[in-house]
């Protein structure tokens, strides 16, 4: 809708550019200097999403770009991407000290190695896809 696509258009900020199939969203990431994830503040937002986690950070983190995750410390996502992002957890912090960390490129590089690092580590734990399937085919094994 109009009304939508002007509310995301923010002259020198953001720029609607239409959909991209799911190759095409990798490239962007890989060429992105820092990757976003945002979480809302708003109380009823965080009650209905506080333990869910988006399977777009794992796409994030796989990227080797250095990530900036905005969102309050009580959501899952944020809590798990405490030690590898930029991680802010109140409005207040966001600041000029802010954009002098992510400005700063051994910073910059020091996070995104430490988000592929997380990454990697899930690809090999309990976490895994064969992991998880087989996880779920045993609990359901009744059923299947």
């Amino acid at each position: 809708e109009k009304l939508i696509l002007d509310s995301l258009s923010i002259p020198d900020a953001c720029v609607f550019m239409g959909s991209l199939t799911s190759e095409q969203v990798y490239d962007v990431l890989k060429r992105s200097d820092v990757v976003v994830h945002v979480e809302s503040f708003e109380e009823e937002d965080i009650e209905a999403t506080r333990l869910s986690f988006s399977t777009k950070i794992y796409e994030y983190m796989a990227s080797g770009r250095p990530l900036l995750a905005i969102g309050p410390q009580s959501v899952a996502s944020i809590e798990y991407l405490q030690d590898c992002s930029f991680c802010i957890t109140s409005l207040a912090e966001i600041s000029d000290g802010l954009i002098d960390r992510i400005a700063n490129k051994s910073e910059r590089e020091q996070i995104a190695n430490k988000s592929r690092e997380k990454y990697d580590m899930i690809k090999i734990s309990e976490h895994s896809k064969d992991n998880v399937i087989r996880a779920i085919l045993e609990c359901n094994h009744d059923v299947v």
